[in-house]
């Protein structure tokens, strides 16, 4: 095998060795597709039906980095990488700056721990 083939395999059973919890983190460039973000990651074979895909925006110069799994997701995340998620979900939201107006704590979601609250914003179906 060439070089080039044994990166992508060894890329590919890194990929697979993970947690239950962990969420696959795509970048996908301003305004482009989901779903072909998507689709071209589980045709490269980076998930399975069933794991939890978050796919956010790229603001950043230059491509966007390569998907990674998280373990402790947003903990996880480099400043920057926070920041673009953030910023991808005010633009879902359509949040122009305005402070949402506030009628006191909501506790429905306060079992749900973090990541999953994120996978519920940004996540895609797998």
């Amino acid at each position: 095998m060439i070089s080039r083939n044994i990166i992508t395999r060894v890329e590919k059973l890194e990929a697979r060795r993970r947690s239950d919890d962990d969420m696959l983190l795509l970048w996908r460039m301003p305004d482009d597709n989901t779903d072909l973000a998507v689709n071209a990651a589980k045709r490269a074979g980076l998930f399975d039906s069933g794991d939890l895909v978050l796919c956010a925006e790229w603001y950043g110069e230059g491509k966007q980095p390569a998907a990674r799994w998280c373990r402790r997701f947003p903990a996880d995340l480099s400043d920057v990488e926070l920041d673009y998620c953030h910023r991808t979900l005010s633009k879902m939201v359509g949040d122009n700056g305005a402070m949402p107006c506030t009628r006191g704590p909501d506790y429905s979601l306060i079992h749900v721990p973090t990541y999953r609250l994120w996978h519920m914003a940004l996540g895609v179906e797998t």
